[in-house]
């Protein structure tokens, strides 16, 4: 190569250099295509289309990048919870909840706890979380879902009226089925009565005793050993006026729980206990049957009205009085229960 061609060549290498210099620099740094709102857009997407495990993983990589968000680690449990990994979905909720209190984290955490069959932390959460979040009808679903297993009829009442007053009374029931279906009191029995039972302790919930007493028969012709819903179609005969019915029932599932459903065989005595003590004759039985249910159960408005009202019949006023006492110390009552006990106390 001749000196010409040289300088030619040493000339085009520094301008090329130099180009590439000013392109360099006139060019910012590319933001990162997967940044925090990236992925979070992309999480939900996996979520919507049921790919669970995969909405998990982007949400955790999109809390990475927000270390003092708390959406990411909410998005986290929910995509636990859908994929079934309840610990994990707890483990998540925790960590939103240091991050920032919130009636969502509170929920996800209560849902949970539920799963897990935690029913006492359960229901605190999701108290807390509906104080915060009044008008969530899920929420208020699943409290009742939470009632029923805890054995309490009058709080699990009042959950289901707030999300019934919430939205169309179909919607309502829907959404406490499918809630109560997933936490079942029972959960081993078939399927198909399952569905059933559940359906008529809904029912129940929203005083219709005739079509309760329709699913849970049903329920009982594929499963008649199976106690619970033997004790909601009891509970569907007595509001029928069939008090018969409802105390054969009501003893033969006290027989079929097994040693591990103890909750489940102290709510059908407290049952039991209220529809004996309407009659002098089986208040003194009533009154036991209550104090046993109390014992497993802890205070609860019906079990604390069929003690009252047994020891009243049998003469014992100070059982009568303290009953009413501790009715008195109890959330939402009615008018009507809290006259009476009111009376009674005194």
């Amino acid at each position: 190569m001749d000196a010409a061609s040289k300088c030619l060549a040493l000339g085009l290498a520094v301008a090329l250099s130099s180009c590439a210099g000013a392109r360099k620099e006139a060019i910012p740094d590319a933001p990162k295509v997967d940044d925090a709102a990236a992925l979070l857009a992309r999480a939900e997407a996996e979520l919507a289309g049921g790919r669970a495990a995969a909405a998990a993983t982007l949400f955790e990589q999109a809390a990475a990048l927000r270390p003092a968000a708390d959406a990411p680690l909410l998005g986290v449990a929910r995509a636990r919870l859908a994929a079934a990994d309840v610990p994990a979905g707890l483990a998540a909720a925790d960590r939103a909840l240091a991050r920032r209190e919130s009636p969502e984290g509170r929920a996800l955490r209560g849902r949970a706890l539920a799963r897990q069959r935690q029913w006492e932390a359960a229901r605190t959460d999701l108290e807390r979380a509906l104080a915060g979040a009044p008008k969530d009808p899920t929420g208020w679903a699943l409290l009742a879902a939470v009632q029923v297993n805890r054995g309490d009829r009058v709080e699990a009442a009042f959950a289901y009226g707030h999300a019934a007053a919430l939205v169309p009374p179909a919607d309502a029931a829907n959404a406490a089925w499918r809630e109560l279906r997933f936490l079942p009191p029972d959960p081993v029995q078939p399927e198909e009565s399952q569905d059933r039972c559940t359906r008529g302790c809904i029912a129940l919930l929203e005083g219709q005793p005739i079509e309760a007493l329709r699913e849970a028969s049903n329920g009982l012709r594929f499963a008649p050993q199976f106690a619970w819903c033997s004790a909601v179609a009891a509970e569907a005969f007595w509001r029928t006026d069939d008090a018969a019915q409802a105390e054969r029932l009501l003893r033969g599932a006290i027989k079929q729980y097994a040693p591990d459903q103890e909750p489940l065989r102290a709510d059908a005595r407290g049952l039991l206990a209220e529809l004996l003590s309407a009659r002098k004759e089986t208040a003194a039985e009533a009154a036991g049957l209550a104090r046993d249910a109390l014992s497993v159960r802890g205070d609860r408005v019906t079990l604390l009205v069929a003690l009252a009202r047994a020891c009243e019949a049998t003469g014992d006023a100070p059982c009568a009085r303290d009953a009413a006492a501790r009715i008195l110390k109890l959330p939402h009552l009615s008018d009507a229960l809290r006259t009476q006990a009111e009376e009674r106390s005194r």
